[in-house]
């Protein structure tokens, strides 16, 4: 079962997305995740981070998702994006990302936001079938970033 994650989480949470960088072809920057996380957690107007724990034998994150909020004219104020959602190999198939989604959803709801976006790379195609599957629709825009730093 999701819960939101707290900054005693961090560790776990770290281990995971250093695959989900991989796996997405994201420089990998520990330190400066950590750091952002702890921002993250320390600031619940930014966002939040759910994730869901393996109990046996010993509990530790093997999913996990992150929200962080935005304020967009379109959507009539506050809105978020879904910046990552990642379940690790071995338990995947089990609805695990989809129960995510549905907690992200619904507290970014009780937040007070309208919206939610997400980018996903069109070769994925199973994240893709399960974004549909939620109601996302694609927008046919597309996304381009640039870094300030």
């Amino acid at each position: 079962m999701p819960r939101t994650a707290t900054h005693e989480d961090i560790d776990g949470l770290l281990r995971l997305m250093e695959p989900f960088n991989a796996g997405e072809e994201i420089p990998w920057h520990a330190e400066r995740t950590r750091k952002a996380l702890t921002q993250l957690f320390s600031a619940p107007e930014l966002g939040f981070v759910v994730l869901t724990e393996d109990l046996t034998p010993n509990p530790r994150p093997v999913a996990y998702a992150v929200v962080t909020y935005n304020f967009d004219l379109e959507f009539g104020g506050l809105d978020c994006i879904l910046t990552e959602l990642y379940v690790s190999p071995g338990f995947r198939g089990r609805g695990l990302a989809r129960e995510l989604l549905q907690h992200a959803q619904a507290t970014a709801k009780a937040a007070g936001a309208s919206a939610m976006s997400l980018a996903v790379r069109p070769n994925n195609t199973s994240a893709r079938q399960l974004y549909a599957m939620q109601g996302f629709e694609d927008t046919e825009r597309i996304v381009l970033s640039k870094s300030l730093s």
